[in-house]
């Protein structure tokens, strides 16, 4: 099932999702193309694979700084300790700064995991 979006790029939309019934053969990607059409690729472990999957899946390069943002605002959705959360939304903050493509910096996800930092700060 779908959920929130943690990240977004033209023509791409990441979302964290609950089970998607393969857990056995996971951390799994769904990708939903724009007919609709699903497919799932299985054991993906890193966003380095993550990047490549949707590279794969939707003919586009999409930087792997966003997925690795993706991935900690993921995290940190699920972290139950404010200073965990906060330190994985930093990592997420890093990550698309200090990227060379200057287009992560005025991403979804950066602006994503600013506010969440600034919630998670505010619970400290």
């Amino acid at each position: 099932s779908a959920g929130e979006s943690v990240a977004t790029s033209p023509g791409l939309s990441i979302e964290s999702s609950g089970c998607l019934s393969q857990c056995g053969k996971g951390p799994n990607v769904l990708v939903v193309d724009k007919d609709d059409t699903e497919k799932m690729y299985f054991g993906v472990e890193d966003p380095t694979t993550a990047s490549a999957v949707i590279d794969v899946a939707t003919g586009e390069d999409y930087p792997i700084n966003l997925l690795v943002a993706a991935t900690y605002i993921s995290q940190a959705e699920h972290a139950t300790s404010p200073s965990k959360k906060e330190s994985l939304l930093s990592s997420a903050v890093s990550a698309v700064t200090n990227d060379e493509d200057p287009t992560l910096v005025s991403s979804f996800a950066h602006a994503h995991a600013l506010f969440l930092r600034a919630d998670a700060r505010l619970e400290l």
